[in-house]
């Protein structure tokens, strides 16, 4: 069996000033239906779970009812952190699926073809995230805001959403976790800690995250722009 690929849409919007970006309308269509279809035209997964919040709970539903999607689609209700909310999405993965992916549905731009990508890369190495080289200069800051290092842009990565995990190994790591009263708030991470490598696969600098409203008008233009293309 293939992949079951969780979409992470319980998160608050904070930065959005009230919008709730996940159903922001963008193209007229809801945000997170391009996840969703990108999702559904994936040769690799099989399942989508969304670990979504109550009060849009009855609005994914009704989503999921409207646009027919292919693939079995399970939508079940976040936590209070993002990795109580992945660990609930979790509990609703086929045992029989391979991988397990885990994808911000705040990153509406994702691709089929970037899911499969690194799909088939995790069948090689376990555990993977889509990452890339990051453009600008960064500074590491103090308290004080006194900039105390600059760190060599060559070994900076910009990590994206999928991250990939063979499923027992993903399992395991949050075994882990929970055994050690740890919180983790990206993926990767939790499996570093339980010893595992995880390698980077080359994504799109298109496969941003909805954060703030300039976002919204950005992804607007380039679904704008596929359309076209």
């Amino acid at each position: 069996m293939g992949a079951s690929i969780i979409l992470a849409a319980a998160g608050s919007s904070s930065r959005m000033g009230g919008i709730n970006k996940i159903m922001y309308k963008l193209n007229s269509k809801e945000a997170i239906t391009y996840p969703l279809l990108a999702a559904d035209k994936a040769a690799c997964v099989d399942e989508i779970i969304i670990v979504t919040s109550e009060d849009i709970i009855n609005d994914i539903k009704a989503l999921i009812e409207k646009l027919k999607l292919s693939k079995m689609v399970k939508i079940t209700l976040g936590n209070t952190t993002r990795q109580g909310s992945v660990m609930n999405a979790l509990k609703e993965v086929d045992d029989k699926c391979d991988v397990v992916m885990i994808h911000d549905a705040a990153r509406v731009l994702i691709t089929s073809k970037l899911i499969d990508k690194i799909y088939n890369e995790t069948l090689k190495k376990g555990a993977c995230a889509l990452c890339m080289p990051a453009k600008d200069t960064i500074k590491v800051v103090n308290e004080q805001n006194e900039i105390v290092s600059t760190p060599d842009r060559k070994t900076l990565y910009i990590a994206q959403t999928p991250q990939s995990f063979d499923l027992k190994l993903y399992k395991d790591a949050v075994k882990k976790a929970v055994a050690e009263n740890k919180d983790y708030t990206d993926d990767c991470q939790l499996v570093e800690a339980f010893g595992k490598s995880v390698y980077v696969v080359e994504g799109s600098y298109e496969n941003f995250k909805l954060t703030t409203k300039e976002d919204l008008i950005l992804a607007e233009a380039i679904l704008k722009e596929r359309e076209n293309d």
